[in-house]
């Protein structure tokens, strides 16, 4: 019995070496920056910007079409207050991924509202 609880009570110590074991956690996938991986990304910007970033109702809502400045608002975006969802949705971005939001919305053919 003594041996027993000995070898129960060696188990908590034995955990943490075999979780060692197994080795680096899984990295996640890159981002699809292809031209189609690009343009679903773009999608969800739409709700609220409109495809392909030009809005169609809401007046404070900005353009996106044509702008050159895209990666630079996105980045300011991540400072913002983590309550903003542009906030949010900014910091979910990779640095790659913001680069080729503002180069597909750049190429986007200005027409305002």
């Amino acid at each position: 019995m003594k041996a027993r609880r000995l070898a129960l009570g060696a188990v908590p110590f034995l955990f943490p070496l075999g979780a060692l074991a197994q080795g680096p956690a899984p990295a996640f996938a890159p981002p699809n920056l292809s031209p189609e991986g690009v343009r679903a990304l773009a999608a969800t910007c739409a709700p609220c910007h409109g495809p392909p970033g030009k809005p169609t109702g809401v007046a404070a809502v900005p353009a996106l079409e044509g702008r050159k400045d895209v990666a630079e608002r996105l980045r300011a975006l991540r400072g913002a207050p983590p309550q903003a969802l542009m906030a949010q949705l900014a910091r979910a971005l990779t640095d790659a991924e913001v680069e080729a939001l503002a180069r597909y919305f750049a190429a986007q053919p200005p027409g305002g509202r």
